[in-house]
């Protein structure tokens, strides 16, 4: 939730300026090898999509499926995926501890700094994240 403050989740502009320069190839680098084209990835608070963009870069043509609980993220990700002329990837705005995706529909579910924001539930946050995984 966006306050009068510019928070969300304790999320502070200039935590926000960091978000933004943040790569899959520094954030995700021990994950990348283990990419797979065709995979269908959950970026977990993908935030701006910094990140996003380069999961969906290896997994194309496989799709990558950013959730974040500010709305104002969301509008910062697609717009970086439209400048991006990214094709594999979708935002939504939604809640890390009810992920709004069935049971056993992504291959891999990525998350960074999400549980920060979640402490007093991680564990609530990790199942969720666990129950949208296929079993393989």
């Amino acid at each position: 939730m966006t306050t009068g403050d510019d928070r969300a989740h304790g999320v502070t502009p200039v935590m926000r300026q960091d978000y933004a320069t943040r790569t899959a190839q520094h954030q995700a680098a021990f994950l990348l090898p283990h990419l797979r084209p065709g995979m269908r990835v959950l970026d977990i608070g993908c935030g701006p999509a910094t990140i996003t963009l380069g999961l969906a870069a290896a997994v194309a043509p496989g799709e990558v499926i950013g959730i974040d609980h500010d709305p104002m993220h969301i509008d910062e990700a697609r717009t970086h995926a439209r400048d991006s002329d990214a094709r594999n990837v979708a935002f939504r705005t939604g809640d890390a501890l009810a992920l709004p995706f069935d049971d056993a529909s992504f291959d891999i579910a990525y998350e960074n700094n999400v549980l920060i924001h979640v402490s007093d539930r991680a564990s609530d946050a990790v199942r969720e994240a666990y129950r949208v995984l296929r079993p393989d």
